[in-house]
């Protein structure tokens, strides 16, 4: 098999839901798609996450603090 590269400095956009998921399970995600890609810049990862889900917005403004942009989307 032979791996297929571009060079037109596209971007993989990956949308991950993470209600109920910051116990392990969207650490986890993050961490393979991470450690699985053959150019971590090319990967952009987009967390849904709902205005009424404390235990994910305490997540990312602590954890993921370092590697984040927000976009409000009503």
């Amino acid at each position: 098999m032979t791996e297929q590269t571009t060079q037109d400095g596209s971007v993989i956009s990956i949308i991950l839901p993470t209600r109920g998921r910051t116990n392990g399970a969207l650490q986890d995600s993050i961490a393979s798609l991470l450690d699985n890609a053959d150019d971590c810049a090319r990967i952009e990862i987009m967390l849904g996450v709902d205005d009424d889900d404390a235990d994910t917005i305490n997540w990312v403004n602590n954890e993921a603090r370092l590697c984040k942009r927000v976009w409000l989307c009503m």
